[in-house]
């Protein structure tokens, strides 16, 4: 069995006809690259989305007492578990959940933001007790473009902000903890008196993930860049 770490864009819309006519122009141009590792991905993939059609979702069973929320997302992240459960080799999927642009109305306990957080915890709470028997393999990771603030604005939401969090869910990950403290949301403490500061640098998550999960273990490879230290939060 692989490692299948998740950075939680699978999306099945749109025209069918189209859809595989342009998926057929883009299997013509993999087919003839030269490059090789480039054509073997690209037959890989193309091969793999063959597979997963209309009746593998319609028919797909989950695990017994797993509902996934008819959302995007959940809808998504059962795409997902179709496809490591079909053992295609499947490395990195990404899922996506929109709808976190709250400038107005935003709500607390009720609202566009309650009603966000309750399907991203519930999609991902369904996804993972379906992969029970594959979470020694699987890596959960989630991130966004961007923050909000964290003073509501005057149109009862919020606006873009810097610094946000992410979630990383696994059997190998050190869990249970928050890996910085935010000392303070006094006015004063926040970056322009409005957002929170940036204190992780996200490529020290992402390689700390990509290195002991995938064993990659060579940080210039997916950021060439970088000179940071990743951050310790995997097991082994």
């Amino acid at each position: 069995m692989g490692d299948y770490p998740l950075f939680i864009s699978i999306q099945m819309k749109g025209n069918p006809m189209a859809a595989n006519m342009v998926s057929g122009s883009f299997e013509e141009l993999y087919d003839q690259t030269t490059n090789k590792l480039l054509s073997r991905a690209g037959k890989e993939s193309f091969d793999a989305m063959k597979m997963l059609n209309v009746n593998n979702i319609k028919n797909y069973q989950p695990t017994a007492g797993v509902v996934y929320p008819t959302s995007p997302l959940g809808n998504s992240l059962k795409q997902i578990a179709v496809l490591i459960k079909m053992n295609i080799g499947l490395e990195v999927a990404f899922a996506e959940s929109g709808g976190w642009d709250t400038h107005f109305n935003q709500g607390a306990a009720n609202g566009a933001f309650a009603r966000n957080v309750k399907d991203f915890s519930n999609s991902i709470a369904a996804f993972w007790k379906d992969l029970s028997a594959y979470q020694d393999d699987v890596t959960v990771m989630t991130m966004t473009e961007f923050g909000r603030t964290a003073a509501q604005n005057g149109t009862g939401g919020t606006d873009h902000g810097r610094a946000s969090c992410l979630f990383v869910l696994g059997n190998d990950v050190q869990g249970g903890k928050v890996y910085n403290n935010i000392t303070s949301l006094a006015k004063e403490d926040l970056e322009d008196g409005r957002d929170l500061p940036v204190s992780t640098d996200f490529r020290s998550v992402f390689s700390s993930v990509a290195n002991n999960h995938l064993k990659i273990n060579n940080n210039k490879i997916l950021f060439p860049t970088w000179d940071g230290t990743q951050m310790n939060l995997m097991n082994g």
